[in-house]
């Protein structure tokens, strides 16, 4: 499974409508959001990273060693952060085949 966070601003913090103004920084927030409540979702999206080497010539060369653990990495991550926040985290499953 890939995917990447939508919105976490607030994750790990329990907030009331009341007090969401006052738990994230504003000017890393759009207007009118404030933070996410315990009854909020999260929206993961399916990643799409490739790894590279610079060759001494300037030559990019694909990493799929570096791809694959970049990719592992990741999606520790996210789950990590889930399990902190005890969020619902809902995913995105999708394939060039259902365009």
């Amino acid at each position: 499974m890939f995917g990447c966070i939508v919105a976490m601003p607030a994750l790990g913090q329990s907030t009331t409508p009341a007090s969401r103004s006052q738990s994230v920084d504003a000017k890393n927030i759009a207007p009118g959001f404030g933070g996410l409540l315990a009854s909020d979702r999260l929206l993961l999206m399916p990643i799409d990273v490739e790894l590279f080497s610079l060759s001494a010539g300037g030559v990019a060369e694909p990493r799929a060693d570096w791809t694959a653990q970049a990719l592992r990495h990741m999606n520790e991550a996210i789950r990590s952060r889930q399990r902190q926040a005890r969020m619902v985290v809902v995913e995105l499953i999708w394939s060039l085949s259902s365009i």
